[in-house]
């Protein structure tokens, strides 16, 4: 049976369930509506897996195990409560994570958060990398521990070189990732040492414009500096060898001007 014809069979399903009064109650994952969950789940990906790599570091009464099972149960209920409420429906809910169980091996089958682990279904993709984070994390996570690293009277421009050199280990976050948890750290910082807002925005400008045009990059035995491009001065990364691209790729000047004459014509 193809998607589309499996998508009319399951509407045609659900359809006569609901003109008969009665709910579609789910024992396990819907596989029609699972199409659209896993697309919502690929989004939250990082998230997803933060949270259930927490929950397994964790101990937790009845098991970090039937946790997970019951955490995915929530993020489905999550997605349909936003986008299908039919599918909110769950047999016998956290009745022992059946449905969570199901989902997280059909999430195996596509390769989405979660990976076999031996003979255990719970093997969270990336999981290593993320461990390796939080144990190096926390260095200066805290007013106290920047205060013992910078004292009580520190420059607007002192404490801007300081978390721009040290990021992560300030705000818990990767430097690029959007989220408010790096400004409030931040903010809680700026509002100890009473600064002016505009000095403040002034000396973290001037330590990112520093940082940017001081630090030249290696990577793969290629020297990268940090040029301005574009109308808008945006960042780029290149060096005698070519340019970093995308997701880390090496591009040769060499396949930069066999891209000029591809599109732009020989010159």
């Amino acid at each position: 049976m193809t998607e589309k014809e499996l998508r009319e069979h399951i509407k045609s399903q659900i359809k006569d369930l609901i003109n008969e009064g009665r709910r579609f109650r789910q024992e396990t994952p819907n596989e029609l509506w699972y199409i659209d969950f896993k697309k919502w789940a690929y989004k939250k990906r990082g998230k997803i897996k933060k949270e259930l790599i927490e929950i397994k570091n964790t101990n937790r009464p009845g098991g970090s195990t039937g946790q997970m099972f019951q955490r995915m149960e929530s993020y489905w209920i999550e997605w349909a409560n936003k986008n299908n409420k039919d599918a909110g429906f769950i047999d016998n809910i956290n009745a022992g994570g059946k449905f969570g169980r199901a989902l997280i091996l059909m999430m195996i089958d596509d390769d989405l958060v979660f990976k076999m682990d031996g003979n255990k279904m719970t093997g969270i993709i990336g999981e290593s990398k993320v461990n390796e984070k939080r144990e190096d994390v926390g260095k200066y996570n805290t007013v106290k521990k920047v205060i013992a690293k910078l004292g009580r009277r520190p420059s607007e421009q002192d404490l801007a070189t300081f978390i721009n050199n040290n990021y992560y280990d300030v705000t818990e976050v990767e430097r690029g990732e959007k989220d408010s948890t790096a400004d409030d750290k931040i903010a809680d910082l700026v509002g100890f040492y009473k600064f002016d807002i505009d000095d403040w925005l002034i000396a973290w400008k001037d330590a990112q414009n520093e940082s940017a045009v001081t630090e030249a990059f290696q990577k793969d035995g290629h020297i990268y500096n940090h040029e301005e491009v574009g109308d808008k001065k945006d960042n780029a990364l290149a060096g005698k060898d070519g340019i970093l691209g995308s997701d880390g790729v090496f591009i040769s000047w060499e396949d930069v001007r066999m891209l000029q004459r591809k599109y732009r014509g020989r010159q």
